[in-house]
């Protein structure tokens, strides 16, 4: 990726509350604390949030229990930690170095698209929780009208910053495809459902671990 593609990642995570992009983000947001409530045990829970950006919907999820979050951008754990000193915040890699079995809810949102092999990836992060825990994935749907606005609107604003989106997603999902990948890296007995979300342009997948 161009330096000028990642500082347009990195501007863009201011956006996302602003309308109309808060439709799409706010509607991830309900999505997945829904299921993070559904998974969330009894007492404070020790949650984390990968590829965090800005950590925008840390007000609503806050209640869940001691978060903690990572990215591979420095400069956004800069800007969640000057405004959520509450949260712990760490630099990662495309794997998050975290002991396993550490947390009982994990997210991740708009990540999964990003990791060219996405397998491996979520058996690692399913390792993190703890037994009975839940993990949340959300991802673009390319089975929706979104691919219509990524590669006009989306991409000519790209290509006047330097960069093309073509190849940024790896991994283009659709429902079946991103429950195919849960089901292959969940351990046996795990709840895994898949759901549609933000006008069907977005997808809200969720591991949930056998006790």
């Amino acid at each position: 990726m161009s330096v000028k593609a990642r500082d347009d990642y990195f501007s863009n995570h201011a956006v996302g509350p602003r309308w109309p992009f808060s439709l799409y983000h706010d509607a991830i947001a309900a999505a997945t604390l829904a299921r993070l409530e559904a998974g969330c045990p009894r007492g404070e829970a020790r949650c984390l949030n990968i590829g965090c950006g800005f950590f925008h919907a840390y007000p609503r999820w806050r209640h869940l229990g001691r978060w903690e979050a990572c990215d591979v951008d420095a400069r956004c754990l800069e800007v969640v930690a000057a405004r959520y000193p509450d949260v712990g915040v760490a630099v990662c890699g495309a794997v998050p170095d975290y002991p396993a079995a550490s947390f009982d809810l994990v997210v991740a949102t708009e990540v999964i698209e990003h990791i060219e092999d996405p397998v491996p990836w979520l058996r690692h992060v399913l390792g993190l929780l703890r037994p009975g825990g839940t993990a949340v994935f959300s991802t673009p749907n390319y089975l929706s009208p979104l691919p219509v606005v990524e590669y006009t609107l989306l991409q000519a604003v790209a290509l006047a910053k330097g960069f093309s989106r073509f190849h940024i997603h790896p991994n283009k999902y659709h429902p079946a495809k991103l429950r195919r990948h849960l089901v292959a890296a969940a351990p046996a007995g795990s709840l895994v459902t898949v759901e549609k979300c933000a006008y069907t342009m977005a997808l809200v997948g969720a591991v949930r671990l056998p006790s």
